[in-house]
């Protein structure tokens, strides 16, 4: 199984990237790891609001959609399948979990990720995994 943790604090500070800039290059470095034609989808991010973290969700999934080099699962499709079974994406989720929705959506990776201020600098964490070799662990 994959995951992989993109940690962007320290590049943030020192480059003083934009919020939008850290997500695209987490993004390209996203693509860049993952075969062409892949299926993915966006699922929670946690924020200090549900505003910003459904801002930063889109802003993913319109990138990776522009891009065209993977392939989006539909919002609609996750919230169908998050309220068919009752869950909310407001607090953690276990990857066991992320991987049975992830796999019941078709998707072969799942993107998750966190913004969370440090002191004087924000630190975004966004995260990508297979769910791929879940499908044997549920």
């Amino acid at each position: 199984m994959l995951i992989r943790v993109i940690n962007l604090l320290t590049n943030a500070v020192l480059q003083k990237l934009t919020l939008t800039k850290a997500i695209q290059d987490s993004v390209q470095t996203i693509e860049s790891e993952i075969k062409a034609g892949q299926k993915v989808a966006v699922f929670n991010f946690i924020s200090e609001s549900r505003g910003l973290s459904e801002h930063i969700i889109s802003v993913i999934m319109n990138i990776i959609t522009n891009d065209k080099k993977l392939l989006m699962v539909e919002r609609y499709r996750i919230d169908a399948i998050l309220a068919e079974r009752g869950i909310q994406l407001a607090g953690e989720v276990n990857d066991k979990e992320i991987a049975s929705i992830g796999n019941f959506s078709g998707a072969q990776y799942v993107i998750t990720g966190s913004l969370t201020f440090v002191g004087s600098s924000y630190w975004f964490n966004i995260i990508f995994r297979s769910c791929l070799f879940d499908r044997f662990d549920l």
